[in-house]
Order: C-alpha cells, then structure tokens, then sequence
C-alpha cells in the first residue's frame, strides 16, 4: 500500500516542489524532522510533531547545508579538491579534518556548524558540544559558511563538490534502488527527473534484507512532509499510520489514486501494452471493477 520513510524526504521535497535552486533545496530540507524525535509533551495541541532535542547531531546529511546536499546527490568530489588533500596529507601525514555538524536551537534547525580540525587526528564529539568559542586548542569552529570559506576556502562546497552535473541520482541509505530516484538540473533549478516513474516499483518491495523503495513510498512520504506529519516519518511510524488517513483524508485519497496508478501502470509494462492500451484497459476494461477512493475515513 505504501508507506513514508525519511530516507525519501528529499526525492519527496523535489516531488512536490519542481524547479528549486540548491538553496532553497537547503531551505526546505531543513523545514523536515525525522526518525530520533520524541513526542511533544503537548501532544494534544500538536498531535503530529516531535521534538527532536535541541543541539548538535553527527551525520544529518538533511540538516548540513550545502555539504550535506552534496552527498545527498551524490555529487563527486572534484579534482582540484582530491590533489589538495592529497598534498596535504603527504606533507602531514594525516587529513585536515573537516565536518559538518547539524545544529538545532529552539526547536529549529539552523545553519550547520563547520569544524576544522587543524592539529590532531581526530576530534572526540562530545568535547565539539563543549566548544563556545570559535578556537579551542587546535580546532576551529564557524556557524557562517562565509566565513569559513573566507578563511579556508578549500573547504567551500563549490571548491569540493563538482555541482556542474545536470542529472544525477540520490544516495538513499540501505536502498538497493537508490539509483533509481532520479534528478536533474536545468540552468540552476532542480527537478524529479521523470524517468524515476519509470524504474521505481508501484511499492516497497524486499526480503532477506533487501530494500526496493516504491511510487507510492515517495507520494505518502510527500504527503507526511506536507501535513507537517513528523510522527509518521519517525522510528515506529507505522504506528500512526491509521490515525494519519483518519486526520488528513485528502492525503489518504490520494494515496488511493496513487495505488491505483502505480500498480495499473506496472501491469501495463508486464503486458507490455502501449499508452493507448493502458488508457483504453483503465477507462474502459477496469470500469465495472474500479473502486473509487471513500470520502471519508
């Protein structure tokens, strides 16, 4: 039938919001929460959201700003950038460390913190929560990119990452048809590529640890992001989800028409009918036995 997962969030973004520039792409992205958050304890005021405790979260691609869509769509690093760290590694013998860390104040997540670790070989997390100041020993600590690029701007996404691509595909964690959720670029602005319908099954298929993300994963996934329905892209989601068609009908129908789509259109390619076929098979063949989606829940 179809359910969300928060590994789809930013092929759902795109879904629903075709022709963004990668800041806005940014912007959105940080309009999610997801997965780690506890429910509110004024629930009932908001039955939906989560709070996802405020401070600083290691690996939150979603959350890392320009750095974290990179590897979200799954850009390379460029060459320019490798023969840095290459040089800079044979004359110290170790990597200037760099990461990016997601920041979340007031219940909001903002600009990511940029650390460079300039003297040792790795930094502990817990003593990065510590950091109040923008040096600390042989670490340094930015909350504006632009000042990071200023003062290192071998560490500038642009200098990095090779954002010149125009297509590509998102890195979904654990998915076995990751390369399947397609985008591309025309000029600055970034869209779903089309050809994702078309290799994507109609719903989650897998077994024996296998994980194949589907058409109706994706919209239901849109869905929850666009009734703010954090609850549902969380850990033990599934929990909800009756509630969640019982709350938002209209994403319910959709979903419904959804369904209906994705598994007449993957008939259609075992058939291996035509446009025309499918049209004739779905307006008239299925008329008697098509269901029309309830009004109500």
């Amino acid at each position: 039938m179809g359910y969300p997962y928060h590994e789809l969030i930013p092929a759902a973004i795109l879904l629903e919001n075709p022709g963004i520039r990668r800041e806005e792409f940014v912007k959105l992205l940080n309009q999610t929460d997801h997965h780690t958050g506890r429910v509110r304890e004024d629930e009932n005021k908001y039955p939906w959201d989560l709070q996802t405790p405020d401070g600083l979260y290691i690996d939150r691609d979603h959350h890392t700003g320009l750095h974290g869509l990179a590897q979200i769509l799954r850009l390379d690093y460029r060459e320019e950038y490798l023969c840095y760290a290459d040089e800079y590694y044979a004359k110290n013998n170790r990597n200037q460390g760099y990461h990016t860390y997601a920041r979340k104040e007031n219940g909001k997540w903002k600009n990511p913190i940029h650390v460079v670790n300039e003297g040792r070989d790795f930094l502990i997390f817990s003593e990065l929560k510590q950091l109040t100041e923008e040096h600390y020993e042989d670490v340094r600590y930015f909350l504006d990119l632009n000042k990071l690029v200023k003062e290192y701007p071998q560490f500038s996404p642009d200098y990095m990452y090779e954002f010149s691509p125009d297509s590509g595909s998102f890195s979904i964690p654990d998915a076995n048809n990751s390369r399947d959720f397609r985008w591309i670029k025309k000029g600055d602005l970034y869209y779903l590529d089309t050809e994702t319908f078309r290799k994507i099954p109609a719903a989650f298929t897998g077994n024996h640890g296998s994980r194949y993300y589907g058409y109706t994963d994706l919209l239901l996934t849109a869905e929850a992001i666009k009734q703010n329905a954090w609850k549902l892209l969380s850990r033990k989601g599934l929990e909800h989800l009756e509630e969640f068609y019982r709350d938002f009908p209209e994403s319910r129908r959709r979903l419904e028409k959804a369904i209906w789509d994705g598994h007449s259109s993957s008939y259609a390619k075992k058939q291996r009918m035509t446009n025309t076929e499918l049209l004739r098979w779905r307006l008239v063949d299925c008329k008697e036995n098509f269901i029309e989606p309830r009004e109500n829940y």
